[in-house]
Formats: structure tokens, C-alpha cells, sequence
């Protein structure tokens, strides 16, 4: 359509407008929730980073008791017009805003109302954005709603539920515990042990079943600050189960096959040292990094081959308790522990050297190992699947920045991204996979 204005014709064309999404979640957060300090601070990062918002100015507080103090009252056209709740965050965003409101009124041995309204005239990642708050806040009550000018995308306020398969609800849901006893942990690390199993166990039963849609990688759904947790959750149990067999050895009371991953390290030594020649007459000493109270992977190496086996470990309890448990076993003369950053240490005369999966920072090690001659054989383990929320896995960029290819000559590793597993676990219950960079020898294409 057209019409005449003045002797020229105009188009009507239509309107643009611009978009606008708004997300209100109203949640009853558990009776001890404030909106204080350095905790709202790291609370609102975490929204921000949710919404993938980029912040416009720092997060700030007001309660009612500093506004009217004008303590740290950060000056704004809005907030100079009204007095603010109970406790109040506010994120500026680009084009967009965030607040909290804690209503303190509401606060009883059932909870307190907490309120988050997210505007934006971009889209909001609604899924992220909910997980974030579900995560932090711990409700017992959850409810959203969204007004948006995108036609269909607005309804009216409903309850909050996790989506995920069973055993990934199940894994957030023990996440949310905060074990403090040792007992607690061990339960905690065994759980959370045996979804993630489960979980991997689900998705290799769906890839060989050739189903369109796999589960999404465990370490890539969690959040943040969920992945790390995770990993000291499980870092701790691991640690606990360590330490209690090192110490019942050391007064003889138990064998190392008492161990519970006894098997899984035994077959996964036995598949290092047949793939990288350990066993071979040339190779005089062999490196492993990362030992803890009980380095069980040196053991192995010492029991199977004519080696030296030197463990760094860079804590000094730990290293002490682990040269106590190898005098015990009788290996004092084939095993030395190099109490040490392993950053810091000389692999000039190292033929072979091992880097356990939760050897840190492998970035650093490796550039060190670079600095001097190069080892025959590097072998970093790392975890395959969903067990990669467990540890800080290891992938081919990785090594691209400290190892120097014109020193290797082959670069073999089993787990080739995009094409799944080449070969077979290298333990029992397929957590680990191997990197191997050799020096000498050209590797057979697994």
C-alpha cells in the first residue's frame, strides 16, 4: 500500500520494533540465603555469565539499611527514585539489566522469597540461565515466567524442572550436598562414582545401538561451578580411599590388591608398558607423575619391569607416607619419590615419563619436559567420555604449544575426536585412554 503526501508517493512500510524478553523466576531459597558481600558478587557473575550478557558496569548491593546510610550507593536514575527491598543485586548489562531481590519479611525455618528478573532486548538463554539459579539458590519451591515481544514465546508462571536423562538429574541433584565428615564423602564420591558410570554405560549402549541422538558430554552440562565441584568431590574420595590403604599396608594389615582400583590400574599399566617397550633393557628410568599417599601405578611399573621408577609428588605429607608404603613393599632400592613442583624437575634422563590424569598443570610439566632432552616416550592418560567430569582431560591442542613436533615422530593417541574409540578401553570399566608421544619409534595407527 501506498498513498500521496505532497505530491510523493510513500510506502508504508511496517514498523520495526525492537525486541524485548523478560525472565522472572520467583524461587524459596533455604532460611540462611542473603545477598551479601562477596557471595552476591560471585552470585550475580554467575547470572551474568548465564545470560551471556556482557557487563556493562559491576555488580553492586543495596539493602534498605545502606541505601538510607547512602554507604556504597551507587548512583542510578531508577534506584535514586525508589527505596530498595530487603536486599537488592543489580547487574547493569549492555542494553539489558538483572536484579535479585531478597524479601526478608518472608524469612522463616521454611525459607525466604527470593525474586530474579532478567530483561533483555536479545534473547535469554533461558535453559543456562535457570540451571544457574537452580544451582545457587537450592530452592525448595521454583516457579518462571516469560514476556517476550517474539510471538509464542511467552507464558505464564510454571514450575521449574531439571531436564537431563535420570542418571545426569540424579548427579546435579547429589551436587547440591556439601559432605563435611570423611564417612560423608565416601558416600558422596561412590555415588556420584557410580552415576557417572551409569551415565557412560547409557550412552554406549545408545551409539552402539545407532541411535540418531547421543547424551551430551557430562563435562560439557554441568556448570561451572558444578564441573569443579565434582572434581574436588571426587579428587577428596580418592584421596580418602589412598591414604586409608596406604596406611593399613604400612602397619601390614592389608596387601595392595586390597585397593579398590587395584584391577583398573593393574591392566591399565599392563597396556602402557606394552605399548610404549617399558619392558625393554634399554629403558633405565621411568618417570610418573603424580603419586599421593599410595603411587600404585609405580609399584606396577617396578613389579613388571627392570626400571627405575622416580614419582613426583609435589606435597610433602603425601610424599612421606608414600616412601613409608614402598619401604614397606620392600621396593626402597627400585623406587625413589622426588618431593617437588613437577614443573621444576629435570627429565633430562628420563626414558619414559607418565603423567597420572590428575597431574597439574600439564600444560607447564610438559613445557619443562620440553626445555630438556626429550624423553623416549610420553604418556599422558586421560579420561574417556563422561568420565572426563572426574578429571581435567588432555586433547591434541593441548600439546601443540609446549611439545616441539619436529622432535616427534609419531603422534598416536587412541581417543580421536570425532571418531570415538579406536581401540579397547585400557580398563575395566573404560575410564582411561592413553595419549602416547614417542621420539624413536613410529607407532602403529591404532
Amino acid at each position: 500500500m501506498s498513498e500521496e503526501l505532497g505530491g510523493r508517493r510513500i510506502e508504508n512500510l511496517p514498523h520495526k520494533e525492537n525486541i524485548e524478553n523478560i525472565l522472572q523466576i520467583r524461587a524459596i531459597a533455604p532460611p540462611d540465603f542473603h545477598l551479601r558481600g562477596k557471595k552476591m558478587i560471585h552470585f550475580l557473575h554467575r547470572l551474568t555469565e548465564a545470560g551471556e550478557m556482557v557487563v556493562f558496569g559491576r555488580p553492586i548491593a543495596l539493602d534498605a539499611s545502606n541505601y538510607e546510610k547512602s554507604i556504597d550507593a551507587a548512583p542510578h536514575p531508577l534506584l535514586g527514585k525508589i527505596k530498595p527491598h530487603d536486599e537488592n543485586g543489580i547487574i547493569p548489562w549492555r542494553d539489558s539489566w538483572c536484579t535479585v531481590c531478597v524479601y526478608n519479611g518472608t524469612r522463616d525455618e521454611n525459607g525466604v522469597q527470593v525474586t530474579v528478573t532478567a530483561h533483555s532486548c536479545g534473547d535469554i538463554p533461558q535453559y543456562k540461565f535457570l540451571r544457574v539459579i537452580h544451582s545457587a539458590l537450592n530452592p525448595s519451591q521454583m516457579k518462571f515466567g516469560r514476556l517476550s515481544t517474539i510471538e509464542g514465546s511467552t507464558h505464564e508462571f510454571k514450575d521449574y524442572e531439571l531436564k537431563g536423562d535420570e542418571p545426569f538429574k540424579k548427579i546435579v541433584t547429589l551436587l547440591r550436598e556439601n559432605p563435611k565428615t570423611k564417612a560423608e564423602k565416601i558416600r558422596l564420591g561412590q555415588l556420584l562414582e557410580q552415576f557417572v558410570l551409569e551415565r557412560k554405560k547409557l550412552n554406549t549402549e545408545l551409539s552402539r545401538s545407532h541411535q540418531i541422538v547421543e547424551l551430551a558430554p557430562l563435562d560439557k552440562l554441568l556448570l561451572k561451578d558444578e564441573l569443579k565441584k565434582l572434581q574436588k568431590i571426587f579428587g577428596d574420595y580418592e584421596g580418602i580411599l589412598e591414604e586409608d590403604t596406604a596406611n593399613k599396608i604400612i602397619k601390614g594389615e592389608v596387601y595392595l590388591e586390597s585397593f579398590p582400583y587395584y584391577k583398573r590400574y593393574e591392566k591399565l599399566t599392563d597396556m602402557e608398558i606394552i605399548k610404549s617397550e617399558a619392558s625393554a633393557p634399554d629403558v633405565k628410568n621411568i618417570c610418573m607423575i603424580g603419586g599421593g599417599w599410595l603411587p600404585i601405578s609405580a609399584i606396577m611399573y617396578a613389579q613388571k619391569t627392570k626400571a627405575h621408577i622416580h614419582v613426583v609428588e609435589k606435597i610433602p605429607y603425601r610424599a612421606e607416607i608414600a616412601r613409608k608404603v614402598i619401604e614397606k613393599l620392600g621396593l626402597k632400592d627400585k623406587i625413589t619419590i622426588i618431593n617437588q613442583k613437577a614443573q621444576e624437575v629435570d627429565y633430562g634422563q628420563m626414558d619414559i615419563i607418565v603423567f597420572a590424569a590428575m597431574a597439574d598443570p600439564k600444560y607447564k610439566i610438559l613445557e619443562k619436559a620440553s626445555d630438556t632432552d626429550y624423553p623416549r616416550t610420553i604418556i599422558i592418560r586421560t579420561p574417556l567420555g563422561d568420565t572426563r567430569a572426574f578429571y581435567q582431560g588432555t586433547y591434541y591442542e593441548d600439546l601443540i604449544g609446549p611439545i616441539s613436533y619436529s622432535k616427534i615422530k609419531s603422534f598416536n593417541h587412541w581417543f580421536r575426536p570425532g571418531f570415538g574409540v579406536q581401540a579397547e578401553p585400557t580398563d575395566p570399566d573404560g575410564i582411561f585412554n592413553l595419549i602416547i608421544l614417542d621420539s624413536i619409534r613410529v607407532l602403529d595407527d591404532y
